[in-house]
């Protein structure tokens, strides 16, 4: 097998063999063919190099990773419990990485499916209410969602954990359509969308740029609201 190709060309034999990953279309794309389901497909479109998914790629990958064999209700796995090589307690084949959620989540706010991402916020931060610490471990086991026993933990997993404990705050981000362009001094509101328990949520000094923007969010019977409570610098606000 050929491994020296470049991005454009991995995602355009992607691409050939479309998101479903049968072995046949996989073939027929020049693959060596391993049968796996993986969350971290989306890494690679996720990537700033990648390239965009069309709206049927889309709605196929965003599927495809809150299925049940994917999502636990907890976070999404890393690997399908489908798959032969399933193990709920590894480090990599089939446990759930708060971190991995977070990209996972950025995705599905990107493609314009925000309840899942709110779904994949929600048990996060379920999950972290389990744990001791209040906080979210590097990962967890992948074992399927119990009431009566809550997340299983990893037995040597990091934790606390500095990427774990920023995923929340970019999950909450991507389900509230912010992107801030620091060179711009421009902050980006896109399509905002509020879980049903919250009601309000108010973000204080946000850094853009130089200058910082203070904002209301508001949760209403037509969908969600974003207000300007303060503005300081020369900074741009931009609602599609």
């Amino acid at each position: 097998m050929n491994t020296d190709i470049s991005l454009e060309q991995l995602e355009a034999r992607i691409d050939d063999a479309s998101l479903d990953p049968g072995p046949e279309s996989m073939r027929q794309a020049g693959y060596q063919v391993v049968d796996w389901i993986v969350a971290r497909l989306q890494n690679l479109r996720s990537s700033p190099l990648g390239g965009e998914l069309n709206r049927e790629q889309a709605e196929a990958l965003a599927q495809r990773l809150m299925s049940e064999d994917m999502f636990i209700g907890w976070g999404v796995r890393t690997l399908s419990s489908s798959e032969q090589r399933y193990n709920p307690m590894s480090y990599h084949n089939g446990s759930v990485w708060p971190h991995d959620n977070a990209l996972v989540a950025a995705r599905l706010a990107r493609f314009k499916r925000p309840q899942g991402a709110i779904r994949i916020l929600d048990g996060l931060l379920q999950t972290a209410g389990h744990f001791k610490t209040g906080s979210l471990p590097e990962l967890f086991c992948g074992f399927p969602r119990d009431e009566r026993l809550g997340p299983v933990p990893y037995p040597v997993a990091c934790h606390t954990q500095a990427w774990s404990a920023a995923a929340i705050s970019m999950i909450v981000q991507v389900i509230l359509g912010i992107e801030v362009i620091d060179f711009e001094r421009k902050l980006v509101i896109d399509s905002p969308a509020m879980p049903d328990w919250l009601d309000w949520l108010k973000i204080e000094k946000l850094k853009v740029g130089d200058g910082e923007v203070s904002l209301m969010v508001r949760r209403t019977s037509e969908g969600t609201s974003i207000g300007i409570i303060e503005r300081r610098g020369n900074v741009t606000v931009e609602f599609k």
